[in-house]
């Protein structure tokens, strides 16, 4: 997952911290199940969209910024792999965000692939970027009295090389400082922002080697910037961040807070 963490920031910056991004997976005992899929943006930046696509003169900007579109969620079901259907959607609000909540069903989770890349979740595929090769996560899932998934994550030990340079570069940068102003500004900028992947067990989880497991949940990766912003030592971690590291990733994340990030390149869930 090498590209997931830093990938989410960029994101984070084009679009302003407008947008809270939320995928659960349920997986049932025979290995088929759903995704859902939540998907908001701050009302503010949804008019600010109208807006400059219309001082250009782009008489289709009422409907480009219409997030909820479900002809064009019904066709974005081939993203998700061979075989998974749309089922469901809806328009939802939420204080002052707005935006949709889709689900899609698998009938076998070996068949269902996820864009560990957010892009392609939170804006139109044709605005930002199509899902990007290497940025899959892949499902192996075996039937049983106990059933078993490995999930196999993309590219983790690629760069791994270059752990102990990166390292000699963290602490050329350790002095840096954010001034309060600039704190501030991106308190305001993120609040409330969330970005969230999760596999959720139709059963009980009997052993795993996953980090962050809650129950019959595993987080893949959570960040939630109001947390990360509370702590000015956060901003020295993100620019220490070398997302071609993923050895120095796992240094960096592990005490960070507002972030959960499953950083080994497989991990295996049994359940019952």
């Amino acid at each position: 997952m090498k590209k997931l963490f830093w990938t989410i920031l960029l994101t984070a910056f084009v679009l302003s911290g407008c947008f809270n991004v939320s995928t659960v997976v349920n997986v049932k005992k025979d290995g088929s199940g759903t995704v859902k899929q939540t998907v908001l943006f701050r009302k503010d930046f949804i008019e600010q969209m109208k807006s400059f696509s219309q001082s250009f003169g782009d008489k289709s900007a009422d409907n480009d910024a219409d997030i909820y579109d479900v002809e064009k969620l019904k066709k974005e079901v081939t993203k998700y792999g061979e075989n998974v259907r749309y089922v469901s959607s809806k328009e939802i609000e939420e204080g002052n965000m707005q935006g949709y909540e889709v689900v899609y069903a698998f009938d076998d989770i070996n068949k269902l692939s996820l864009n560990e890349n957010p892009n392609a979740d939170i804006m139109p595929s044709e605005k930002i970027a199509e899902k990007s090769d290497g940025d899959e996560i892949k499902f192996h899932f075996k039937k049983g009295g106990t059933s078993e998934l490995t999930i196999q994550f993309p590219d983790l030990n690629e760069g791994a090389e270059e752990t102990e340079n990166a390292e000699e570069e963290a602490e050329e940068n350790e002095e840096t400082e954010i001034d309060n102003a600039a704190a501030a500004m991106l308190k305001q900028m993120y609040a409330g922002m969330k970005v969230s992947m999760k596999i959720n067990f139709d059963g009980k989880i009997t052993n795993t080697d996953a980090s962050n497991v809650d129950g019959s949940t595993i987080t893949l990766f959570e960040m939630d910037f109001d947390k990360i912003l509370q702590d000015p030592s956060q901003f020295k971690l993100l620019e220490k961040f070398n997302p071609d590291n993923p050895k120095e990733m796992k240094k960096l994340l592990k005490d960070a807070k507002g972030i959960k990030i499953e950083t080994k390149d497989k991990i295996r869930i049994k359940f019952k």
